[in-house]
This record gives structure tokens, sequence and C-alpha cells, in this order.
């Protein structure tokens, strides 16, 4: 019970961190073009 717990906040964590890496980036590219 609690590995699989475990694995779930491990998969949380993975997905969170790759949509705020992907929210920064959409960000950035957004301020890059209003910039230019």
């Amino acid at each position: 019970m609690e590995e699989k717990n475990s694995q779930e906040q491990n998969r949380m964590q993975f997905i969170h961190r790759y949509v705020w890496r992907w929210t920064l980036y959409e960000n950035c590219t957004v301020q890059s073009e209003f910039q230019i």
C-alpha cells in the first residue's frame, strides 16, 4: 500500500515538474515574441 502510494507521489511530482517546465517555456516564448 505504501509502495503504491509512493509511486503515485513520484508520478505526480514528475508530471508537475514537466508541466511547470512547459509552462515556463511557454511564458518565455510569449515574452520574447512580445519583446520583438
